[in-house]
């Protein structure tokens, strides 16, 4: 049986030595490329190394991203908070100025009742005193 002849990749053969060189170089190349992919599609260990190394470099990009929001959000509230502290304290001074302003009607309203209760209060005051001085 004779050896078959060789052929290039578009089914002619070569009849230059340096062609036929060529060819085998080429074709050397893309046989080691298609080796290592099927090696590395074998190698599940590495593959899987390989995708750790990409998740913790992901999860770290957004956990820096994170810490610059945070950092950004604590700035303007630190920047803010004096003028909503003024602001709250605002709207606790009226707030009370209104409720002031409903205990003195209903005081003005029925006197009898706080001097009944300023008196039961004082009545009070006076037991505990005198069980502190026993």
């Amino acid at each position: 049986m004779s050896p078959s002849p060789i052929t290039t990749p578009s089914g002619s053969t070569p009849s230059d030595p340096e062609e036929l060189r060529r060819d085998i170089e080429e074709t050397r190349g893309e046989l080691a490329a298609t080796i290592n992919a099927v090696a590395y599609k074998a190698d599940v260990k590495a593959r899987a190394q390989d995708k750790a190394q990409e998740l913790t470099a992901r999860a770290a990009e957004k956990a820096q991203a994170a810490k610059a929001r945070a950092q950004e959000t604590t700035q303007q509230l630190r920047e803010r908070a004096p003028q909503m502290a003024e602001a709250a304290k605002g709207r606790a001074g009226e707030k009370a100025q209104e409720l002031l302003g409903q205990a003195r009607g209903r005081v003005q309203e029925k006197p009898g009742t706080v001097a009944a209760a300023v008196g039961a209060l004082l009545v009070v005051v006076a037991l505990v005193i005198r069980r502190g001085r026993r």
